[in-house]
């Protein structure tokens, strides 16, 4: 049986050689191109790589972001999301299959930028960085503010005229960093570090950090937005104001730092209190003090003058009257009732006497019975078995004792 191919030019492939020219032409003819679909099935393994299909209602593609290139991702991609990508299409020859090779990802509908940071504020949030039971408080009477602030903006100024006409003795510490550019994340929460730092080393003692900057578009924004300074402003045991002046947006330091003003006026008043205020306070609670003891001299004053007009000799006189006839009602009564309980207990003590006087022995005597005792042991004699031939006994009589002589025992005959 002759050979199918026995009559044609032929070229044989290897598997790997297919696989590597495939490879090759699809790498030429899809060098940079640009699709769209939504992530499914992410996976990210030791090596840093990501894993994941991009897929649409019908297909799915396979697509791989290798560690440098996820490395310099701003924001973290999840499952659900569409995504614009651009990349290689290539081949892997050790499976035969074909993958995108991404290089650059967008986020579909919305800025880079902005999933970046609801990215982080879920991740802060979860950590427990915005949890206001950790919060500290803030002094009402600081002695030292550091203000960590551009040295040079209009910020610094608002807040020191503010916070030195309202608190005129308050130590301000000014410390300058840049508020906007690419080190200023850096920069800020260096100088928050170096601050605690400068406390726990007692080179300085500040009651208070207050970071800010005197507003500014998105981008000017965006080093409060980081988490360097959210996790500089966390680790603080100085409470930490943030005054970043832009009211509409809220920075990721406001949500952190244990209070956040709008703007760095609103700081300043927050900070610390009016002196001012105080002083008409103080005025207050003083009118309010004389007002109260005033009237509580006028009310000792009328007791003090009902006093003495109770204690005239005349009103004296009728109240020793009147207490001493009370005081010898009382004693009438007293009398009255000892004398009852005397008569009570007399009655009582007649009747046990009576009682007694019939239950004694003497009374037998007086009709005409006696007692016999016998003289050797002064016992009683009860019977003639308590007695013998030549017993010398005492015979008690109503009206006296005789003294006699056992001569005989006659046992009493019952018949």
């Amino acid at each position: 049986m002759k050979s199918l191919f026995e009559n044609f030019e032929k070229r044989i492939w290897t598997v790997t050689d297919l696989n590597t020219d495939i490879k090759q032409k699809l790498e030429a003819d899809y060098s940079q191109i640009y699709i769209e679909g939504e992530i499914s099935g992410i996976s990210r393994p030791n090596s840093g790589h990501l894993y994941f299909s991009l897929k649409d209602e019908k297909s799915a593609l396979g697509c791989v972001i290798y560690r440098g290139d996820a490395l310099r991702l701003s924001y973290e991609l999840k499952d659900g999301m569409k995504i614009v990508a651009q990349g290689v299409l290539s081949a892997y020859p050790p499976r035969g299959i074909y993958q995108l090779m991404i290089r650059q990802v967008q986020i579909k509908g919305i800025g880079q930028q902005e999933i970046a940071l609801r990215q982080l504020k879920e991740k802060l949030l979860a950590k427990g960085y915005f949890d206001p039971k950790r919060k500290k408080k803030i002094p009402p009477y600081p002695r030292t503010i550091v203000l960590i602030t551009s040295a040079t903006g209009a910020a610094v100024i608002d807040l020191l005229t503010i916070l030195l006409d309202r608190w005129p003795r308050l130590t301000v510490i000014i410390a300058g960093v840049r508020v906007q550019g690419e080190t200023a994340a850096v920069e800020i929460a260096t100088m928050v570090a170096r601050i605690n730092r400068y406390r726990a080393e007692r080179m300085i003692d500040p009651d208070l950090i207050i970071i800010g900057r005197g507003g500014g578009s998105s981008e000017d924004l965006s080093p409060f937005n980081t988490e360097l300074v959210a996790e500089a402003i966390y680790q603080s045991k100085i409470p930490v104001i943030s005054a970043v002046g832009h009211e509409v947006d809220i920075t990721i330091a406001d949500l952190v730092a244990d209070c956040r003003a709008a703007t760095p006026t609103d700081a300043a008043n927050l900070a610390v209190p009016s002196l001012a205020d105080l002083y008409q306070t103080l005025e207050h609670y003083r009118s309010q003090f004389a007002r109260a003891l005033q009237k509580k001299m006028d009310f000792l004053r009328q007791r003090l003058d009902d006093w003495a007009d109770r204690l005239t000799p005349e009103k004296l006189l009728l109240s020793v009257k009147s207490h001493k006839k009370q005081l010898s009602q009382i004693q009438s009564r007293f009398d009255k009732t000892i004398q009852r309980k005397l008569d009570h207990l007399k009655f009582q003590l007649s009747n046990v006497a009576d009682r007694l006087e019939s239950l004694s022995p003497l009374n037998i005597l007086s009709r005409g019975y006696s007692l016999t005792f016998i003289e050797k042991t002064n016992e009683l004699c009860r019977s003639i078995h308590s007695c013998q031939q030549g017993d010398l006994l005492k015979i008690y009589l109503n009206d006296g004792i005789v003294n006699s002589k056992v001569v005989d025992v006659y046992e009493k005959n019952n018949n």
